[in-house]
C-alpha cells in the first residue's frame, strides 16, 4: 500500500492589523470599535499607539509613592522644604503684591498690606493665591464703598423728595438754610452728616421746630454766614438795579414795594 502524501503549503497567509489600529489624525476614533472612540478622555492623544503610551504611563504612576503632606510629626525643616517647593517665600517680605488698579474708595496702606503678608506667611500661601486673595479684597472694599455711596446718595434725595412735597418752593430752601445754620452754631453738622441724619427728614424737621427757634430767639443765629451774606448781597444788587431802571413814577405802588423789599434786605445784613 503506497504511502500518502501530504501536500506542502507553500503559500503564507498574512495577518493584517486591523484599519483602527494604524489610525491616526484628528478623527483617528471614528475607526475604533463598538463604540469606544466615543471617550472624550482619547481625544487629547493623536492615535492609538499614543493613547496606549499614555495609558501606561498612567499605570506607572499609580505605582509611584506619592511625596508626603507635613503634619504635626514634621519637622520643622521638613515642612519648610515641602512648602519651598511649592513656592512659599522664606519670609513674609518675599510677597509682591501688586494691584494694577485700586477702586474709588479703597486705601491701601502699608500697615494693612505687612499685615496681610504676615497671615500670608504664616498659613504658607504661595505669592499666586495670596496675590489672588488680596485682590479679591480690594475689590470687595471697592463694592463695599460704591454700595454705601450709592444708598448715602438715594437716602439724601429720598429726603429732599419728601422735604420739598413739605416744604414747597422757596420755603424748602430757606427752612434748609435754617436748619444749617443751627447745626454749624452747634458745632455737630459733621457728625449729623456721618451719622447720616443729615438725610433724615423727621430729624431734619424736628430741629427746624425745636432747636431753631430756641436759638433764634436769643438771636445766637444771625444771617451773617459769608455765604449767606453774599447771597443777600447779590440779591440787594439786583434790587437795586431794579429800582434805577424802573420806569414810571416813586410814588407807584410797584416803585414803594422794591424800596421796601431793600430795606428789608438791608436789615438782615445788619
Amino acid at each position: 500500500m503506497s504511502e500518502i502524501e501530504t501536500p506542502e503549503v507553500t503559500d503564507t497567509v498574512e495577518t493584517q492589523e486591523p484599519k483602527w489600529f494604524e489610525s491616526a489624525g484628528e478623527n483617528w476614533t471614528d475607526d475604533l470599535p463598538d463604540g469606544m472612540g466615543e471617550h472624550s478622555h482619547l481625544k487629547k492623544y493623536g492615535s492609538v499607539l499614543e493613547a496606549l503610551k499614555g495609558g501606561m504611563n498612567q499605570s506607572s504612576m499609580l505605582g509611584k509613592k506619592v511625596e508626603s503632606i507635613p503634619d504635626e510629626n514634621s519637622t520643622p525643616e521638613q515642612v519648610a522644604e515641602f512648602y519651598g517647593k511649592l513656592g512659599v517665600p522664606e519670609a513674609s517680605d518675599g510677597y509682591e503684591l501688586k494691584f494694577d488698579e485700586v477702586p474709588e474708595g479703597v486705601n491701601i496702606d502699608d500697615t494693612s498690606l505687612n499685615s496681610f503678608k504676615d497671615l500670608a506667611k504664616e498659613i504658607n500661601l504661595t505669592p499666586s493665591q495670596a496675590q489672588a486673595i488680596a485682590q479679591f479684597q480690594v475689590g470687595m472694599e471697592g463694592n463695599r464703598y460704591t454700595s454705601e455711596r450709592e444708598n448715602a446718595e438715594a437716602s439724601v434725595l429720598s429726603a429732599q423728595a419728601e422735604l420739598q412735597e413739605e416744604w414747597k418752593g422757596q420755603k424748602y430752601q430757606e427752612n434748609i438754610g435754617r436748619v444749617e445754620q443751627a447745626l454749624d452754631f452747634l458745632g455737630v453738622k459733621d457728625e449729623v452728616n456721618e451719622m447720616g441724619l443729615g438725610a433724615n427728614p423727621a430729624f431734619l424737621k424736628a430741629v427746624l421746630d425745636k432747636i431753631v427757634p430756641a436759638i433764634s430767639k436769643d438771636k445766637l443765629i444771625e444771617s451773617s454766614s459769608v455765604d449767606n451774606f453774599a447771597t443777600l448781597n447779590d440779591n440787594l444788587i439786583a434790587l437795586e438795579d431794579k429800582i434805577h431802571s424802573f420806569q414810571g413814577s416813586n410814588r407807584e405802588p410797584a416803585y414803594q414795594q422794591l424800596v421796601a423789599q431793600r430795606g428789608e434786605m438791608l436789615r438782615k445784613m445788619v
